[in-house]
């Protein structure tokens, strides 16, 4: 990554894991930014670290030369949602930083879902964090380089001269159709035809999930109900991608159909729109369940809907009522059943496991599980092989509830909150060990934690694969033998230990089943 260019701001974007990936997706975030930014006058560059070839452990080194060599005046970090994709590689990446005599000059900011814990991040080498949207993050950079830092400013937290660390309220655009289209920074270096486009048509969402990073955002914007861009604005720059070859999108709104009558008429606004383009597109999109109606799904599908990222969190009610979902378990299995019916892949999100999760709950939601297999099980994929558990981010409803409600210990609730940082995608510290109450539910996870690793390690070889030479129809089909294969395995796991079975042979049944497994797909 060299440039000769003068920089005003570099945008930097720290990989998700240390795990390399042969397919990446732009960060939609970052494309936003850099179009607005540009179109204000300022020069800007980026590095996003999951499309570097270099091995990880080079990646702070590059950074470092990178930013001796063109002299950034600031520098803006991206933190990503959490605890999905944690900000852990994004600290250490910042952290590389720091000796660098360089950077004492250089205005360092954090952007992106930065929200949570936001105060936190103070600890670390930086002169900001962007609390807001776009519009904050440009009035920062105008701010900056016009030397009257932090004058003009809106959403941003700072320490102030007396070195406590204040904040200011954001502002939030009235139209998200006044935002320019996003910089496809990723499309000239990826072959046309497995490049997968990100869209954005909407932000927030109408839920109250407890365990949600928006909740935390909602501090600092002080509407962040959903809100949704015109469907002709969507799909304009949908054509305009597709006028370029492309032909997959991937829809990353938090949720992508508002609830009621609204939803209804924007679902078909979007879909007419396509249709009467003739673009002939694939796409994939973020719903809780009770916006699945079978008139939507129709709808939908017949403008090239093929998957559906679907927030159940759980088959138990006690669990559902304690995430505060909003949702009934009847609503779950219905909105499923409306999706096999018209042949759409459903990628489960699950929060199988919480502190307190009990024996009970667990045996309802992997019942449940069992029960969904009985009809179209290739239609079915869960990316993490159910080893997710409920991490109480900081600055929301599940950290608040956790301290004052839960069984175990509050050592323990901050030994779990500490995880947000180092979470997903085997990237949290092995020294930090997830608490429960149950110590059934204890070893469970334990032993599905094992299972979900071998299992991921093996998903991320085929994936490259299956990428690499085209086959990402096949891709699906795999997930969705790996995931039957793993609710399989979820019930063994439950059933041994519950009748007294130890985890160490637990972890050797279920190892022996993955390798006769992936023996048998292989041949």
């Amino acid at each position: 990554m060299k440039t000769n260019k003068q920089i005003d701001v570099l945008m930097v974007k720290a990989r998700e894991h240390k795990t390399v990936y042969s397919e990446h997706i732009e960060d939609i975030r970052i494309g936003y930014l850099d179009s607005l930014l540009q179109g204000n006058g300022v020069t800007t560059y980026i590095m996003d670290f999951a499309f570097s070839a270099s091995p990880c452990e080079a990646d702070g080194i590059e950074l470092t030369e990178f930013v001796r060599t063109a002299s950034p005046k600031i520098i803006i970090f991206i933190i990503d949602k959490s605890p999905t994709n944690s900000p852990g590689y994004t600290l250490e990446l910042l952290d590389s930083l720091s000796s660098a005599e360089e950077i004492k000059s250089i205005h360092i900011t954090l952007y992106g879902n930065a929200q949570v814990g936001c105060f936190t991040y103070f600890q670390h080498h930086i002169d900001s964090v962007v609390l807001g949207e776009e519009y904050s993050a440009l009035s920062l950079v105008q701010s900056v380089m016009s030397g009257s830092y932090p004058e003009n400013t809106n959403g941003i937290a700072y320490r102030n001269d007396q070195k406590a660390i204040v904040s200011n309220q954001a502002i939030q655009i009235n139209s998200l159709d006044e935002l320019p289209f996003p910089t496809r920074y990723a499309l000239p270096s990826t072959r046309q035809s497995q490049y997968a486009a990100s869209i954005l048509s909407s932000r927030g969402c109408f839920g109250n999930c407890s365990f949600c990073y928006l909740r935390a955002k909602e501090k600092f914007l002080s509407q962040y109900a959903w809100k949704g861009r015109s469907a002709k604005n969507v799909v304009d720059e949908i054509e305009q991608l597709y006028k370029q070859g492309i032909t997959e999108f991937f829809f990353v709104d938090d949720e992508f159909i508002p609830y009621g009558e609204q939803g209804d008429v924007r679902v078909i606004e979007l879909s007419e729109e396509i249709k009467n383009r003739n673009l002939l597109i694939h796409y994939s999109i973020y719903s809780r369940t009770d916006c699945l109606t079978e008139s939507i799904i129709k709808e939908l599908s017949s403008s090239g809907l093929y998957c559906v990222f679907l927030g159940v969190e759980s088959f138990c009610q006690d669990v559902l009522n304690r995430y505060n979902k909003g949702l009934t378990v009847e609503r779950n299995l219905e909105a499923i059943t409306l999706l096999k019916k018209y042949d759409i892949h459903i990628r489960l999100g699950m929060i199988l496991f919480d502190m307190d999760t009990t024996m009970e709950e667990l045996g309802e939601s992997i019942s449940a599980l069992q029960s969904i297999l009985s009809t179209k099980p290739e239609l079915l994929f869960q990316s993490m092989f159910f080893s997710n558990m409920l991490i109480p981010l900081l600055d929301t409803p599940s950290e608040s509830y956790i301290k004052h409600n839960s069984q175990i210990s509050s050592t323990s609730v901050g030994a779990n909150a500490a995880l947000q940082t180092n979470y997903m995608r085997r990237s949290r510290n092995k020294n930090e060990v997830y608490k429960f109450a149950n110590p059934q539910v204890d070893l469970i996870y334990s032993c599905v934690d094992t299972m979900s690793e071998q299992l991921l390690q093996k998903c991320i070889e085929e994936e490259n694969r299956f990428y690499l030479h085209g086959y990402q129809d096949k891709s699906m089909k795999w997930f969705s033998g790996v995931t039957e294969f793993s609710i399989l395995q979820l019930s063994l796991i439950n059933e041994s230990i519950a009748t007294g079975k130890t985890l160490d042979d637990c972890n050797k049944l279920v190892k022996r089943n993955i390798d006769m497994f992936c023996l048998d797909i292989a041949c």
